[in-house]
């Protein structure tokens, strides 16, 4: 008889990216038998959502229109008990907690009893929230702590803590041992070679993702304000969110040329428009607790050099395997700079190290090896 997976995610995508769905895929591909439990609801459009997916259940959340709102909050608190319900009629091997939300692993591992339980963190939130300290303060008084310890107690009751990058473990104090692991985000084995430079007498920078505030399209903006006076550039943007307004109007009144393309899905368009970039941006605001993203997943798999700013994993691998150019927000002007100083063959270099560190990094094949070592060995639960 097959083992039974049983995985619970408030959050559901159907793209190689998402880390609920990379779960699903690694243990559908290991035999195991495999039933999912997700909110019906899909975080980009505020819409309910059904996935038609074999094993997936998708369980009714009350739906939020604000992603900094109680209604988010409540929903989050309202799935995990409503999965604790459907526990009981239901038995498995292993119970993988997909978050954030923090609240479903947190009641788990309070209700659950001699299961093998996994609380898989793949956001380190609420410090990804970009607050200042002033206000982190204010909102640590008002309850925002509870968050925190939510996930800090799962992270001790479960049987294995699974972080998806190294600067997480660094900043909750841990260290790896026989039930901690980073195992880091991944999209799948597809890449795009690099066999070709690209002309640099214009430089094009693609923006890949949200247009939420965790980004630093202040820094993004200024830096294209610098870097247009030495040479022509052109800002292409796949995504969409409330900061669109502001952006778009912030490079016309810059006088920045820009693409805008909104929201795009099919991996061969996006190809079509990274295979004529140099750089993706990958900026985020300075107080926002980000070493890892899905963009510069993207980016580094169709052979794009990152403008970075994200801290420990990514900027390690910047500076030590050369895939780009790291920025912090005090020395945008000399990182313009040495941007529009760089020759198309230098660029060139670090888009093909940029694919190498992906497949060597980032791939499917990586996060299933580094899955293997876990799982390839029988485990138990504890009588938490």
């Amino acid at each position: 008889m097959n083992k039974k997976v049983l995985i619970v995610s408030y959050y559901l995508n159907l793209r190689d990216t998402d880390r609920c769905y990379t779960v699903y895929n690694y243990f559908k591909e290991k035999g195991y038998d495999v039933e999912a439990l997700c909110g019906n609801y899909d975080h980009n459009s505020k819409k309910k959502v059904r996935y038609n997916l074999e094993g997936v259940r998708e369980i009714e959340v009350i739906p939020y229109k604000k992603n900094m709102s109680l209604t988010r909050m409540i929903s989050a608190v309202k799935f995990a008990f409503d999965v604790v319900k459907l526990l009981k009629t239901r038995t498995a091997d292993v119970v993988y907690v997909v978050g954030p939300p923090n609240s479903t692993a947190y009641v788990l591992s309070k209700k659950l009893k001699n299961t093998y339980l996994v609380s898989d963190i793949y956001d380190l939130y609420p410090e990804t929230i970009p607050f200042n300290k002033n206000v982190k303060r204010v909102a640590n008084v008002l309850g925002f702590w509870w968050w925190s310890h939510m996930r800090n107690y799962a992270m001790k009751k479960c049987d294995c803590f699974i972080g998806s990058c190294k600067y997480y473990f660094e900043l909750l104090g841990i260290k790896e041992d026989e039930k901690k692991k980073v195992v880091p985000l991944c999209k799948s084995n597809k890449k795009v070679e690099r066999t070709e430079v690209v002309p640099n007498d214009k430089l094009n920078i693609l923006y890949l993702g949200a247009l939420t505030g965790n980004y630093d399209f202040e820094g993004l903006v200024k830096m294209l304000s610098i870097i247009k006076e030495k040479k022509d550039v052109e800002l292409f943007i796949i995504g969409e969110g409330p900061r669109k307004e502001w952006l778009l109007n912030e490079l016309k009144d810059k006088k920045i040329k820009y693409n805008f393309m909104g929201r795009i899905y099919d991996d061969a368009v996006k190809e079509e428009v990274m295979k004529k970039c140099h750089f993706g941006f990958n900026g985020f605001k300075e107080n926002v607790a980000i070493a890892l993203s899905y963009k510069s997943m993207e980016y580094m798999s169709n052979g794009l050099a990152l403008i970075n700013c994200c801290k420990s994993d990514t900027w390690n691998m910047v500076r030590e395997k050369n895939i780009g150019i790291n920025y912090n927000h005090g020395i945008i002007n000399q990182v313009a700079d040495e941007i529009c100083k760089l020759s198309a063959d230098e660029i060139f270099e670090m888009q093909k190290n940029a694919i190498v560190q992906y497949d060597e990094n980032y791939s499917y094949d990586c996060y299933k090896k580094k899955m293997d070592r876990i799982f390839g060995q029988p485990v138990s639960g504890v009588d938490r």
